[in-house]
């Protein structure tokens, strides 16, 4: 099963009114899970990025515990060795969340 799928997620391909198009992830029910819609604001390096900082703390190498990026300065990533939590809302554990952000990056390719 896709993570997207498991954690009630759509990314969509939003057309704005100037003719441009931007990459969203979207959930339809509003719940701590809607934090995860966070991942909207990563760009591919960002998403990158995490994802390093998620295999180090897997494979149990050094990585920073708090995530930070200006276009998420406003939220809170804290990473441990067994999960991520988003604004002290929501954990999800961290092999998930490194499987959704690949699933990110192949939508941000597309």
């Amino acid at each position: 099963m896709e993570m997207k799928n498991k954690y009630g997620l759509d990314f969509i391909n939003q057309k704005n009114s100037d003719g441009s198009t931007a990459k969203i992830c979207k959930r339809n029910v509003l719940d701590k899970e809607s934090e995860l819609q966070i991942i909207s604001r990563l760009d591919s390096f960002e998403t990158n990025s995490l994802i390093s900082e998620l295999d180090n703390a897997i494979k149990g190498k050094y990585y920073d515990f708090y995530f930070c990026t200006d276009s998420i300065d406003d939220s809170i990533i804290y990473i441990t060795k067994l999960s991520v939590i988003i604004n002290d809302i929501f954990e999800i554990p961290i092999q998930d969340m490194k499987d959704l952000l690949g699933e990110w990056i192949l939508f941000l390719q597309s």
